[in-house]
Parts: C-alpha cells; sequence; structure tokens
C-alpha cells in the first residue's frame, strides 16, 4: 500500500502539479527554510519506516527535506522503488510506471549517471530481462557519453529479441552504428551494424538512412585511412565509387530526404565532380 501510495502521489506532484502552485511538506517559517534546505544536503543515515516520517520534526538534521516538487518526486519515487525491490511487485505496470517516472525525471535533470546507476540496479535484480529496460539503460550511458558502455548495453538488448522483422530492433542498429562511427571511429563496424539495421526494417525512410550511414562510414574509413595513400604528395585521394553508389541508392529510397542528397553532393565535390555536386545541392 506504502508502494502504491508513494507513486500516486509522485505521479500527481509530476503531472498535476506546476512549480508555482507546489507548497512546502512541512508548514515552516521563512527563517527556518534555509536552516532546512541546508540540512537537506547533509548525508543521510539509513531512513527510518517512511511513516515515522511525518511524526518527526523537520528540525532535526539527519531527515531529508525537500525543498522544492522535483527534490519530494524522487525522493517519493525511490521509496516506491525500494520498497517494490524488498517485498517484491505486485504487478509488473507499477513497476513500469515508477521505473518511466524515474526516467522522466532524472532525464529532463540530466543526471544521466545516477539514471544509469538505477537501472544496473533493477536490471541485476530482475529474474526476466526486460528488452525496453535495456534500451533506456543503453540511451542513458549514450547521453553520459559511455560510448564503450552503450554499445555493450545495445548488443545485450539485441540479444533478448530473436524476430529480426522489428523496427526497434532497426533504431538500436542505427543508434550503434552512428556511435562506432561518430564516438568511437569504428567504421567496419558502423557499416556491419547499418546493414544490419537495413535488413532488420521495411521502412523506406529508415532504410535509406541505413545506407546513409553506410555511405558515410566508407567514406570517414577513406578519409582515416592513412596506409591506403601513396606517399607521392602530387597525387590526389580519388573518392571510392562504391560510397556514390550506396548514397545515390539512399537517395533513390526516400526521395524527399535531403540528406542523402547533401552527402551526394559532398562525395562528388571531393572527388572535384562540381557540375554534379552543384547539381545535387539544387536538389
Amino acid at each position: 500500500l506504502q508502494q502504491a501510495l508513494c507513486r500516486q502521489l509522485a505521479e500527481v506532484l509530476y503531472r498535476g502539479i506546476v512549480d508555482f502552485r507546489y507548497r512546502h511538506p512541512y508548514p515552516v517559517s521563512s527563517s527556518r527554510l534555509g536552516e532546512i534546505t541546508a540540512a537537506s544536503f547533509l548525508p543521510l543515515p539509513p531512513l527510518p519506516f517512511f511513516g515515522e516520517l511525518l511524526a518527526i520534526s523537520p528540525s532535526k538534521s539527519h531527515v531529508f527535506v525537500p525543498s522544492n516538487r522535483l527534490e519530494e518526486i524522487f525522493l517519493l519515487l525511490s521509496i516506491s522503488e525500494s520498497i517494490g525491490q524488498r517485498d517484491g511487485w505486485q504487478d509488473q505496470l507499477s513497476a513500469r510506471s515508477v521505473h518511466n517516472l524515474l526516467i522522466q525525471l532524472l532525464g529532463s535533470l540530466r543526471q544521466f549517471r545516477l539514471l544509469g546507476d538505477m537501472l544496473c540496479s533493477v536490471l541485476r535484480s530482475q529474474t526476466e530481462q526486460d528488452r525496453y529496460l535495456w534500451l533506456q539503460y543503453a540511451l542513458c550511458l549514450f547521453s553520459d557519453r559511455m560510448f564503450d558502455q552503450a554499445v555493450s548495453a545495445i548488443r545485450l538488448r539485441l540479444q533478448l529479441n530473436t524476430d529480426c522483422n522489428n523496427g526497434s530492433d532497426a533504431d538500436m542498429y542505427l543508434l550503434a552504428a552512428r556511435i562506432f562511427a561518430e564516438n568511437l571511429g569504428a567504421y567496419d563496424q558502423a557499416i556491419e551494424m547499418a546493414e544490419s539495421a537495413y535488413r532488420c526494417s521495411n521502412n523506406a525512410h529508415v532504410k535509406s538512412r541505413c545506407l546513409l550511414l553506410v555511405g558515410l562510414a566508407m567514406s570517414l574509413r577513406v578519409d582515416s585511412g592513412p596506409s591506403t595513400v601513396h606517399l607521392d604528395r602530387s597525387m590526389t585521394r580519388r573518392r571510392p565509387e562504391a560510397v556514390v553508389t550506396v548514397l545515390k541508392r539512399a537517395a533513390v529510397l526516400d526521395p524527399s530526404d535531403y540528406m542523402a542528397e547533401f552527402y551526394l553532393a559532398l562525395e562528388y565535390a571531393f572527388d572535384g565532380r562540381l557540375e554534379l555536386a552543384e547539381c545535387h545541392c539544387r536538389r
């Protein structure tokens, strides 16, 4: 019951109360508010039973007193999640609701490290892995710029689903391809992930973006590979025709997508074919 009440009160505060209507949980004077706010940032010893918190005077420094609406929401959700982990969730809907609210709250506050620790603890305690939580964990690691761990989480998330014809799987492959290409410089793995996303999707726009990522990864691989360049500086580096071919396929799949036309024009410009580059820029 306490777990459900904490969750429901957090939902009311998060979805139904705006900041200027929020009132402090204790009726304190303005002279005491500064002392309570300062005390709220002190290290916390083990808290008493939540039902006893309401009867404790807020003047005691070991009691965390929320100083704003978001702090109270986080406190309520943390209590609800702790009770659920200790006593076991009555149903998955309640667990999903609490975790969703925590993800929205901490994500909006950009507290990705705290959110990642919470999701990691939840995933470790689960007997049956939740693909949705693995997705959120991967996105959290990506937002926190922990790219190697994000790729590992994406791989684990993809292993939980054997059905390749899944739009969400295509998105995960594309995210992994982007991380490999933009952040890790692993262009071969980026091409592999983008091709897997192409096979998993039936959407023309998504397929176009998959081919676009393949073309960009191939182009970046050429630019970053000094071993493929002759030592003679008078020789210019020619762009592989395979890059242009892939980008052309991307433009054909989704004619309304300007990104494929832009990068196709860029490849032509790099290769010195300025008339073709201008033609694609005008499109």
